[in-house]
């Protein structure tokens, strides 16, 4: 067991996915700690986040984590995921969605200078699950694009976050 924010590069080679311990209090003093999933491809990445090769636009590749995946609702998942990219220094750079607070101090733009690059040699960044998850084809082999194409009200974020 680990806390989310001790994962590293190292520990997602190891085990690509890890859930939280939420079921065995005995077992997690708190609620960041994190076990690996063993058992592959998994078919639900409820509580669980997933650690993989991220290829920016311009074609490098990052570490990052990816969160928030209901992989069998498109839209769910376009609208919630959420992304950790590693710099090769290990510092971690948490992408903001459109609708998070801090989506100006956390967003695209920042993302791409935090990198030292240009949003569009970052942007749209693919990544490629498929070999530890299995769902629709779209989402265990996506694209996060640094401008979301349809942005859902307040109201309906809320609707659609408690509709699971």
């Amino acid at each position: 067991m680990k806390p989310f924010a001790g994962l590293t590069p190292k520990d997602f080679r190891r085990h690509a996915v890890w859930e939280y311990c939420i079921d065995r209090e005995e077992e997690a003093p708190n609620e960041t700690q994190m076990k690996p999933v063993r058992l592959l491809p998994v078919d639900d990445l409820g509580n669980r986040i997933v650690g993989t090769e991220m290829r920016f636009a311009n074609g490098d590749i990052v570490a990052g984590v990816l969160t928030n995946i209901d992989l069998n609702d498109w839209t769910k998942t376009e609208h919630f995921i959420t992304l950790s990219l590693y710099r090769s220094d290990g510092s971690v750079f948490h992408l903001a969605r459109y609708h998070d607070i801090d989506f100006v101090k956390r967003g695209p733009l920042e993302c791409a200078k935090f990198f030292d690059l240009e949003l569009a040699d970052v942007f749209p960044i693919s990544y490629d699950i498929r070999s530890v998850a299995i769902g629709v084809p779209t989402i265990v082999s996506g694209k996060i694009k640094a401008q979301q194409r349809n942005r859902l009200s307040d109201d309906e974020l809320i609707r659609m976050a408690i509709s699971s």
